[in-house]
């Protein structure tokens, strides 16, 4: 499927804008995207404006993209993405996002989700290079024998 048929037209490119300038419509579309996940809207935001992170813009989406530090370099981490109500448009604009990752330097273009449903989506290229295990610290220690050796 083309670019076109998917709602996204090749004239329709990510630019990269100032964060303050869009934050009025992609602020809430990026938090309802990170909702349930560690990161929050506002740390994006603070991250697009110190540099850390840049928002791209398209007239159908919005991602923000961070480079992140690797063994071997640096990937060029995909934060969020989210499409402007066009279905499947964030999927148009992965080849101008390797490009972008080649342009500055990144080993890999990379993302992070919890969404189990990725792995049925993602074209030919991508692969798992990391499981996070976590554990919920929340809740009372089990044993003891760690926190007693910290002290």
């Amino acid at each position: 499927m083309t670019a076109s048929a998917m709602g996204c037209g090749s004239a329709d490119a990510l630019v990269r804008i100032e964060a303050r300038q869009a934050w009025a419509e992609a602020g809430p579309l990026i938090a309802a995207a990170l909702r349930g996940s560690d990161d929050c809207a506002d740390e994006v935001l603070a991250a697009c404006e110190t540099g850390e992170a840049w928002l791209l813009a398209s007239t159908r989406a919005f991602g923000v993209v961070q480079p992140l530090a690797s063994s071997d370099g640096f990937d060029l981490l995909i934060w969020v993405a989210v499409s402007r109500g066009a279905r499947d448009c964030i999927a148009a604009h992965l080849a101008e996002l390797e490009r972008l990752a080649r342009r500055v330097g990144a080993r890999r273009l990379a993302f992070r989700t919890d969404r189990k449903g990725f792995a049925r989506r993602m074209p030919a290229g991508w692969s798992v290079r990391q499981v996070l295990w976590a554990k919920d610290c929340t809740r009372p220690i089990v044993s003891g024998a760690v926190e007693d050796s910290m002290q």
